[in-house]
């Protein structure tokens, strides 16, 4: 599978699992809810611990204390904080006992594992965001562990930090998309022994 087929079939986006950011408060054809509230509050009922970032970017809000070691599922705190409709949302990914491998096709350097590893992950039907310039792809992890920084080039592996959910806007102007709205499967066992030390 090269780059071309991949982002043709997959960067399409799923606008069904989008759209509830829409209106899934008051069901309105233009929706006036304040929708970052809105999708931070989705994610922190799914367990999910979420955090501000500074609008149009990936870094964390300047009034977190502790970056990423702020998220949290409290609502209080998510109203407060999401107040500020332009902000983007973060998502504390071990906090979530999730792993998330980031796929960039940028640094893919035409290295046919970078595809295979792809497909592989895709036919695990997990959630799948697309981002800028590939994906971010979701598994659950029971507990923590020790995962490399890197697959191969091109395939990071994202587990103590953070990475940015849909609907967030990337530095570029790209809107972060889901584009598989299912649950993150379990981490297969073959995917793990590749990436643990």
């Amino acid at each position: 599978m090269n780059s071309t087929e991949t982002k043709s079939k997959w960067l399409v986006g799923d606008d069904t699992a989008n759209s509830f950011y829409a209106c899934s408060k008051c069901d309105a054809d233009e929706c006036t809810c304040d929708l970052t509230v809105t999708a931070a509050t989705e994610y922190a009922q799914k367990g999910w611990y979420v955090l501000p970032l500074k609008k149009q970017s990936k870094e964390p809000a300047r009034f977190l204390r502790h970056g990423y070691l702020d998220a949290t599922l409290d609502q209080e705190k998510i109203d407060q904080w999401f107040a500020d409709q332009e902000l983007n949302i973060g998502l504390g990914i071990s906090q979530s006992s999730l792993v998330v491998l980031d796929f960039d096709f940028r640094n893919a350097c035409k290295d046919p594992k970078f595809y295979e590893l792809l497909d592989r992950c895709f036919r695990c039907n997990t959630h799948v965001v697309a981002t800028h310039d590939g994906y971010h792809i979701y598994f659950y992890v029971e507990k923590p562990m020790q995962f490399k920084g890197k697959l191969i080039s091109g395939i990071d592996i994202k587990h103590k930090g953070y990475v940015v959910l849909p609907p967030s806007i990337h530095p570029s102007g790209t809107q972060y998309k889901i584009v598989n709205d299912v649950a993150p499967v379990d981490l297969p066992e073959d995917l793990m022994k590749l990436m643990k030390w």
